[in-house]
């Protein structure tokens, strides 16, 4: 029986025929690498943080790419961003080039400013009510303190629980002046400066523009706080 025998060769001609090799596709894993080098080599996102966890997406095992014959790069951020989920655009430069884009999970830990313990509303905030800790700020979404001079003296607008990260909408700076508070208009020139009192029409922080109503006039302008009950209007 001749024709079972040259069965067999036939078929290990086609298991080692170069057309199946194993390595005709590009491994998954060199595209992972390439495009988590690439998000390694970025500037940082906060000069403060203190380190960066890469997590690669799952790749599709579909995903059949030839083979490059030269080194394969990544380039631009597909989405632009650099943090969170972040797709980075992976490229095969040789005669027959390809790309495809690579998801991977970017979590950035900067020490942010968190309440200590409950915090009032209207309470100025001191140094002990704040604590530094690490916080992945791909979740923080508006925003944070990493500098505790940016907080000390400012007032909470509502309430806030321990534990909570301290965003710019919680905090104000103190009022200078305060709502029906007699305070002083300094009106300024290139050539004089006079002084009058006035009513403020609101409360202000300083660098604030308010209303306040010149108490002998009755009339109401616009000016800025520069300091406690001083308001300054230009002419």
């Amino acid at each position: 029986m001749i024709f079972p025998r040259l069965i067999v060769p036939f078929i290990l001609i086609l298991m080692i025929s170069p057309g199946h090799a194993a390595d005709e596709w590009e491994d998954h894993r060199n595209l992972i690498r390439s495009a988590t080098e690439f998000l390694e080599g970025l500037p940082p996102v906060d000069t403060n943080q203190t380190h960066v966890v890469i997590k690669p997406g799952k790749l599709d095992a579909r995903l059949k790419l030839r083979a490059c014959q030269v080194p394969i790069e990544s380039g631009q951020l597909g989405n632009q961003k650099q943090m969170g989920r972040v797709m980075v655009e992976v490229r095969c430069n040789d005669d027959k080039p390809w790309k495809v884009r690579i998801p991977l999970m970017v979590s950035v830990y900067v020490p942010v400013a968190v309440a200590s313990k409950p915090l009032s509303r209207k309470q100025h905030i001191s140094r002990s009510d704040i604590i530094f800790e690490d916080r992945d700020i791909s979740k923080i979404n508006r925003g944070y303190y990493s500098n505790i001079d940016d907080i000390i003296g400012r007032v909470t607008r509502n309430q806030i629980r321990a534990g909570v990260v301290i965003n710019p909408g919680q905090i104000r700076p103190p009022y200078l002046v305060l709502r029906g508070q007699t305070v002083r208009i300094i009106v300024k020139t290139p050539s004089y400066q006079v002084a009058m009192d006035g009513t403020a029409l609101s409360d202000g922080a300083q660098g604030e523009v308010i209303k306040v109503k010149n108490i002998r006039s009755e009339k109401v302008v616009e000016g800025l706080v520069t300091a406690r009950g001083i308001v300054q209007v230009s002419h």
